[in-house]
């Protein structure tokens, strides 16, 4: 009989009380006296610790007798019912073998992968292998260990963001180190291009859209939400709370406040926020004291205000006590509290609600806080500051003996050789970055805010940090952080993937006449991302029999010629190693850059005309991240949609048929960017479907309106301007799993919402998902006096009239589920009998004929594809 001692063989019913405080020891005795399937179920979960699982957290809190944590281990091994857990991550995507990489745990590290149900290749939210992870913290015991697991991937990973100060690290505790410590985050598939502190948390904005948190947060994305502490009103959300403890708002929540105002600029102090919309108004909520809202009266505003008689800004900076805007035209100004100097100007008393200019001789393009001062960045890339200078951070030496602030704005004088791209401030220290890539800091550096370097001026703590090629910055309270990853994007990413893949390749790529070994490449990548290559391809494929040239210099040339219906395009250089990173840059924009061919790259890649990768090879160009070009990528491939370009390299034609003649046609296109923009024609493009060796497909669910939209935006990134456009695109997107699509398209609704529309477009997005669209859509009816009067109401389904009714009469979102979606019966039951006007009438008819035509599309494939052993994929779905 089976000795299963670390439970009962009678299931006990015991209640769980455990939380992020609770005992290892009590955590794990629990585990061994427990039944088979609550023990199943306790470590199935993240209930209890906080988003970790029970394992997860015993990994990172044992400190006792490890030899019971791995023996508990081993356990899960022992029965078929427990084979999944060894695997399960916490809410942070991290598996027992990521949170054993972190802690540095050899023996339990040891012991998960001895595990036969053990799967190395799991990645966290961060992108990152538990190998990653060992390799970027320096954990060389553990990855040693890890190269023995069985299937272990093998990681190339190469940190790109450096951290110093008062950091908050992986093992969620705050730490001081002085030298440059990589971040875990795997830049390889997308990059940072703006990170953002608040206390105790940072958000980093990748060029993907993704959003990281690292710290004591939550996020999420949209238009301007906010959670947290509600104390003083800074949340928006119309709490008051002067006299009664501060309500904690857990998640994201819309400021229905703004209604159909669009916000391009946020920034947020200790207890205020403020918002910058489109049209350069400024609105402020939160703690007022101090002024530093920019109007007079209430202590506290608990919705956002618009501040009046500004002209129209473009930034804004704040901190503790005062506030700092800068205007279209370059000009600075500033209100709240003058202690210190801070706000850079003379008045009347120690603060002002009114927002004064500073007399500046010079214009302005960047405006940053720290807690006491202010500091600039002209348009001549050289830094003012303000203020208060009690630890060096005006960048100037002890201005006297008497007073240690500014009210004058002072030159930086030590950073005058260089030309700044680039500053961040934290609480009483600056970051620079030059235009050259090299990094200083000065300031307080009582917490190694200053970083390891060269120490240029002991008394402002200037240091020289280390690290070169740097390209993005940022600073937190105590601490500083530094990217050396330039931007790329996840469609090339996923472009590239495809180039190792071979799928849909119609060239081959060689070095130096050698057939043997190749890259397999497209011809629609080629020719979209360079003009050059773009000809040489045409004058190949009109002249098939005759081999054509392009010359790269004076003494060398590419050439193109044809073997047996394959195109090669044969490049002289050193070596077929420097063509992989070549063609990564060509399809993703982004490449690591060996100095051994950067030289030799650079001068490859100014013949084909490309400037990005010439310029970041640094061949025949200086130095300047100024005037480095923007990525091109998305751009380039804009050509897709010309059609000369399109009748030369299209090779599938999508053929929508439709009952209603408006809906159907023919579109040219391209496979390879269907694959990779939808979901569905991913699935359809690949496996053994039919459709994947078709030059002509059918498609019976998607208007001829909807797929242009959505192929076009497959290949730009773009969404149409007309509401009914993307209306028609939306629902060819959930079709298509396209999410992000969706949201934009719901954006360009956003603005063209009236109360005619507003109920009709509320269904829209319910029907197909559009969470933002929902909660714009629900911001409106709050301020609405009778949502039964609006147009389109009594058509809607009794869900959506109830929902609707609920929001108007709690006069807020708190009650809305953003998640909320109907199931498909409700959702089918509104197109088939929602016959309330002629687009409802249209679809529910256009639905019901596709089902038709998808049986007998089937029959037919069915027929037509015996003997082959192939479906279709209409027949799969």
């Amino acid at each position: 009989m089976e000795n299963n001692y670390y439970y009962s063989q009678k299931e006990k019913d015991d209640t769980i009380t455990f939380n992020s405080s609770s005992s290892p020891i009590a955590v794990t005795q629990y585990a061994y006296r427990t039944g088979i399937n609550n023990f199943r179920d306790f470590f199935s979960t993240t209930e209890y610790f906080d988003g970790d699982t029970p394992l997860t957290f015993l990994i990172a809190n044992y400190v006792h007798d490890m030899n019971l944590l791995v023996n508990l281990i081993k356990k899960f091994d022992t029965r078929n019912e427990f084979k999944e857990l060894i695997n399960i991550p916490n809410d942070y995507g991290e598996t027992p073998l990521h949170v054993a990489a972190i802690y540095n745990n050899v023996e339990v590290t040891k012991a998960i992968i001895e595990s036969k149900y053990i799967d190395p290749t799991i990645k966290d939210h961060r992108c990152l292998t538990a190998m990653d992870i060992a390799i970027l913290m320096g954990h060389t015991k553990v990855s040693n260990v890890l190269k023995d697991c069985k299937n272990m991937p093998i990681s190339d990973i190469k940190p790109n963001i450096y951290q110093w100060g008062n950091i908050f690290t992986s093992k969620l505790s705050f730490e001081v180190r002085s030298n440059q410590t990589p971040l875990l985050f795997n830049d390889t598939l997308s990059s940072p291009i703006q990170t953002s502190y608040g206390q105790n948390f940072c958000l980093t904005l990748t060029d993907t859209g993704h959003v990281y948190s690292a710290g004591l947060c939550s996020y999420d994305i949209g238009c301007v939400y906010s959670f947290g502490n509600s104390s003083m009103g800074r949340l928006g959300l119309d709490y008051t709370d002067l006299a009664e403890p501060p309500i904690f708002i857990s998640k994201p929540t819309l400021i229905s406040s703004f209604g159909d105002k669009c916000m391009t600029t946020i920034a947020c102090g200790t207890d205020s926020s403020f918002s910058i919309s489109s049209d350069g108004h400024v609105y402020s909520w939160g703690s007022n004291i101090n002024s530093k809202l920019g109007f007079q009266g209430a202590i506290l505003q608990s919705t956002p205000r618009k501040i009046e008689n500004l002209v129209k800004m473009k930034d804004v900076a704040c901190s503790n006590w005062h506030t700092v805007l800068l205007d279209e035209k370059g000009y600075v100004y500033t209100f709240g509290s003058n202690i210190d100097g801070r706000l850079g100007r003379s008045i009347n008393g120690k603060e002002s609600y009114q927002a004064g200019i500073v007399n500046l001789d010079f214009k302005v393009r960047k405006i940053h806080c720290g807690t006491n001062f202010t500091t600039v960045l002209t348009e001549s890339n050289t830094l003012y500051s303000w203020g208060s200078n009690n630890h060096g951070q005006l960048g100037v030496p002890s201005i006297s003996a008497v007073s240690e602030f500014s009210e004058k704005p002072l030159l930086v004088k030590k950073l005058v050789p260089y030309s700044i791209h680039s500053i961040a401030l934290g609480k009483q220290h600056v970051v620079a970055l030059t235009d050259q890539g090299e990094v200083y800091c000065y300031g307080d550096n009582s917490l190694s805010q200053c970083g390891t370097g060269e120490v240029l001026d002991i008394e402002i703590n200037l240091t020289r940090i280390k690290t070169q090629g740097v390209f993005k910055i940022s600073a937190g309270g105590d601490n500083s952080m530094v990217s050396i990853s330039t931007e790329h994007h996840s469609f090339g990413e996923q472009l590239y993937s495809i180039l190792k893949s071979g799928m849909f390749s119609d060239v081959k790529i060689i070095a130096n006449g050698d057939q043997s070994q190749y890259l397999t490449a497209h011809k629609i990548v080629l020719a979209a991302r360079c003009k050059k290559l773009d000809s040489l391809i045409r004058g190949q494929l009109k002249n098939p029999s005759i081999p054509q040239s392009l010359p790269l210099s004076i003494t060398k040339l590419i050439k193109s010629f044809m073997v047996d219906d394959t195109m090669y395009i044969d490049f002289p250089v050193s070596s077929f190693e420097l063509l992989t990173i070549l063609f990564k840059y060509v399809y993703s924009d982004h490449t690591s850059l060996a100095s051994k061919y950067t030289e030799e790259l650079g001068e490859i890649s100014f013949g084909l005309d490309i400037q990005r990768l010439a310029y970041l090879c640094n061949f025949k160009e200086t130095k300047s991240l100024t005037n480095l070009p923007k990525s091109s990528l998305m751009g380039d491939f804009e050509i897709l949609k010309d059609n000369e370009f399109n009748s030369i390299y299209s090779d599938v034609i999508f053929n929508c048929i439709s009952v209603d003649e408006a809906s159907s046609g023919k579109i040219s296109s391209y496979k390879l960017l269907a694959y990779i923009g939808s979901s569905y024609f991913k699935t359809m493009l690949s496996g053994s479907f039919i459709e994947k060796d078709k030059k002509e497909i059918q498609l019976f669910e998607t208007s001829i309106t909807g797929l242009t939209a959505l192929l076009n935006y497959c290949y730009s990134e773009e969404v149409p301007e007309d509401i009914n456009e993307c209306i028609e695109m939306i629902i060819a997107c959930d079709q298509h799993q396209m999410l992000r699509a969706k949201d934009l398209c719901a954006s360009k609704i956003r603005s063209q919402i009236d109360n005619e529309s507003l109920c009709y477009i509320y269904h829209v997005s319910i029907l197909y998902s559009v969470k933002p669209l929902k909660l714009w859509c629900a911001s409106r009816f709050i301020s609405i006096k009778d949502v039964s009067k609006l147009y389109y109401f009594d058509q809607l389904p009794e869900e959506v009239k109830k929902e609707i009714i609920e929001i108007n009469d709690k006069k807020n979102l708190g009650s809305l589920d953003p998640t909320l979606n109907f199931n498909n019966s409700y959702k089918n039951n509104s197109n088939n009998n929602n016959n309330s006007n002629s687009n409802s009438n249209s679809n529910s008819n256009s639905n019901s004929n596709s089902d038709n035509n998808n049986n007998n599309n089937n029959n037919s494939n069915s027929n037509n594809n015996k003997n082959t052993g192939k479906k279709s994929f209409f027949g799969f779905f």
